[in-house]
């Protein structure tokens, strides 16, 4: 499976996690990633920072943006700021934060669900997160919130 839709990694200082995203990646081969780091807040994280900024090296033909802080902007902040440049480039993307690992389930949904919706104004993001995946309410395989 290549996934076409533009996916988006934010990432910090978590090299082990950011490694085991991008392994699993890997069986995705996105075609284009882009690439969102934070600057350091202090000196004990400027290591672990560049080494997760070093960890992403696509084998297969993939196009990538980077888009890294010079200095430390904070969560807030530096996701907006990456996520705006991001969608000034493309109008649409799939958001991975370095602590998660997709399935092929995973993107199978976002893209079905992102061409769904696509030219639906009500709808302003899609996310894989049910926080009411216990309720008994729930029928259907996604609801609208």
């Amino acid at each position: 499976m290549i996934i076409d839709t533009p996916v988006v990694i934010i990432f910090y200082n978590r090299p082990e996690k950011l490694k085991k995203l991008f392994l699993e990646l890997k069986k995705f081969k996105p075609q284009k990633l882009f690439l969102i780091s934070d600057g350091a807040k202090n000196k004990s994280d400027i290591e672990k920072i560049l080494k997760c900024r070093k960890l992403i090296e696509p084998n297969w033909k993939c196009k990538i943006y980077k888009n890294f802080s010079k200095k430390n902007l904070g969560c807030r902040k530096r996701v907006i700021s990456g996520l705006n440049w991001v969608f000034s480039k493309v109008d649409k993307a799939i958001i991975i934060e370095d602590d998660i690992i997709p399935s092929k389930d995973f993107f199978v949904f976002m893209k079905q669900l992102l061409i769904k919706y696509e030219n639906n104004l009500n709808i302003s993001s899609i996310c894989s997160t049910n926080p009411l995946s216990e309720s008994k309410n729930i029928k259907n395989s996604y609801f609208i919130s």
